[in-house]
């Protein structure tokens, strides 16, 4: 987890998941989002985070 002093943004990545989440300002979600070196996708508090299924 990556939290800075100033709380402006927070990162977390889980080990068992292929990804990592990223909270901020909208500014720099619209950045990351459109960023051609990554893939992101936007989540909400609310929303499950499942692991792939393991029988696929």
């Amino acid at each position: 987890m990556w939290w800075p002093a100033d709380r402006a943004w927070f990162v977390a990545t889980e080990i068992d998941f292929e990804w990592t989440f990223v909270a901020g300002t909208e500014d720099l979600i619209d950045r990351l989002a459109v960023h051609p070196q990554l893939e992101a996708t936007r989540t909400s508090p609310d929303s499950v985070a499942n692991l792939p299924d393991e029988d696929a």
